[in-house]
């Protein structure tokens, strides 16, 4: 295998990795900080309501447990119950005043703490009010324990963050693993070597990948060997179209999605070079599109061939891709294939769409203008596809990256996808078909259900051409 092949199954590797990871470090990075300021918060406030209780308390058991040595202002013995109280770590200041507001006594040891609480009481003699006592709390201490329960959080935080970073990269490289083989056995088939199978080392989803990978292996060794035994007997072009055929997804299997869906193609010849496909991702995502390889017969339809193959294999085995991303890798592929294995010259226009969400749709690509039939409006909205071709250049993720873009359905709008061999057929005048022809027939025909939408759609074209000298291929799908 080429180095810039290995590279390549680095890259995805890692990409995939840092899929997984980066939400996990966002998460942990969220979910600390709020979780820390959340208890350090409650803590605070459920210490700082007892310590005011506390302060009330003291301050009153001070005030009338100790009447006559307030009332007669003794010194020495106010500082001995001072000296007792203060024992307490949290009060840091007795001041007694008489009832003039003069301080008789100010006791008192180093004040800490952001916040003091200060509570008074008044001093009583035989029912008469003779002074005032006066105490202050720190809350330094509460704030000390605080600030050591909060360390002692975020190092725990810390070391689930690492136990769980460690876990996912171990996971995700196991699980990676099979991964690799698949885009291994792309590359090889790629390449032409069609007797490379993937091992399968699970029967999950990837393993099912596999298999379907494996399969179609054996369908396109089919195809050859075919072709190679049936030439002399003028064969091989309607074994070729069997098996193009075959590979056409059941329409059946996609209803599940909302979507009411017919569609059509009609090869020039025995073999074509049309393209479209139905495909449901490993993370339950439904994708569609349609594309159109240069020319037709037998090379254009192996190039269909391959491109479903590496299409299909990547978006059934890599969830979470977009359809840039899709387009862009099966290029790589696709495009040394042609050039170096074929040693042709073709390449081909595709449009490939993602559902994102109920009603939102992904697409990227340079294929033919997207038709939607808007039910409300009873009118025609043209999508352009200005992105890139298939095949021409090694690279097309700027300009794949650059038009890609979004649209919506609703309810009974009609989405339809086809090629150039609709739009451009012509009639004994020369005159094509053209998009003006096909938007009217849609808003005229757009009441129907999809099969009765096809059948017209052929039979008008089939009334219109002189002659078909081009495949003839759309996708009829209708918003329920």
């Amino acid at each position: 295998m080429k180095k810039d092949s290995v590279d390549s199954f680095h890259i995805q590797d890692i990409s995939l990795s840092l899929k997984i990871l980066i939400p996990t470090i966002f998460f942990t990075a969220l979910v600390i900080p709020v979780f820390t300021f959340y208890l350090i918060d409650s803590q605070r406030s459920q210490s700082e309501a007892l310590l005011e209780a506390k302060a009330k308390n003291i301050t009153y058991l001070l005030a009338y447990s100790n009447i006559n040595t307030l009332w007669n202002f003794d010194i020495e013995e106010l500082q001995n119950i001072a000296d007792s109280f203060f024992k307490d770590q949290d009060i840091v200041s007795i001041v007694i005043k008489d009832q003039k507001g003069e301080i008789h006594a100010d006791l008192q040891k180093k004040v800490l703490g952001s916040k003091q609480i200060i509570e008074t009481s008044p001093i009583e003699k035989d029912g008469e009010i003779i002074g005032e006592l006066q105490t202050v709390f720190t809350n330094f201490y509460i704030e000390k324990n605080l600030s050591q329960i909060k360390n002692k959080i975020i190092v725990l935080s810390l070391i689930i963050f690492f136990v769980i970073t460690f876990f996912i990269v171990v996971v995700s490289k196991k699980a990676l693993k099979p991964l690799k083989g698949v885009l291994e056995g792309i590359d090889h088939v790629a390449k032409g070597d069609y007797q490379y199978r993937i091992k399968r080392s699970s029967n999950d989803e990837i393993g099912q990948v596999a298999k379907q990978f494996n399969d179609m292996s054996k369908k396109i060794i089919g195809l050859q060997e075919a072709t190679v035994k049936s030439a002399e007997a003028g064969r091989e072009m309607e074994i070729a179209k069997n098996i193009q055929m075959s590979l056409q997804p059941s329409l059946e299997k996609f209803t599940t999605f909302g979507f009411e869906i017919s569609a059509n193609m009609t090869p020039a010849e025995d073999v074509g070079g049309d393209y479209y496909d139905l495909i449901e991702s490993g993370d339950k995502k439904f994708w569609f599109g349609v594309g159109d390889v240069t020319g037709h017969g037998l090379v254009s339809g192996l190039v269909m061939m391959m491109a479903q193959v590496s299409i299909n294999t990547l978006i059934r085995s890599v969830p979470g891709l977009t359809p840039e991303e899709v387009l862009i890798h099966a290029n790589t592929i696709i495009q040394a294939n042609i050039r170096d294995g074929l040693k042709k010259d073709h390449h081909m226009t595709i449009n490939f769409i993602k559902e994102e969400r109920e009603g939102l749709y992904r697409y990227a690509g340079a294929h033919e203008i997207i038709l939607i039939y808007r039910a409300k409006e009873k009118e025609i909205e043209q999508i352009p596809t200005r992105g890139m071709w298939i095949g021409v250049i090694p690279d097309i993720s700027k300009p794949i990256n650059k038009y890609a873009g979004s649209f919506t359905l609703e309810t009974n709008d009609i989405l339809f996808l086809y090629t150039d061999g609709v739009i451009e057929i012509k009639n004994q005048f020369s005159e094509q078909y053209d998009i003006k022809r096909l938007s009217n027939f849609l808003k005229t025909h757009a009441s129907l259900d999809t099969e009765a939408i096809k059948q017209c759609l052929l039979f008008e074209l089939n009334e219109f051409k002189e002659k078909q000298m081009d495949d003839i291929t759309f996708l009829i799908m209708r918003k329920e």
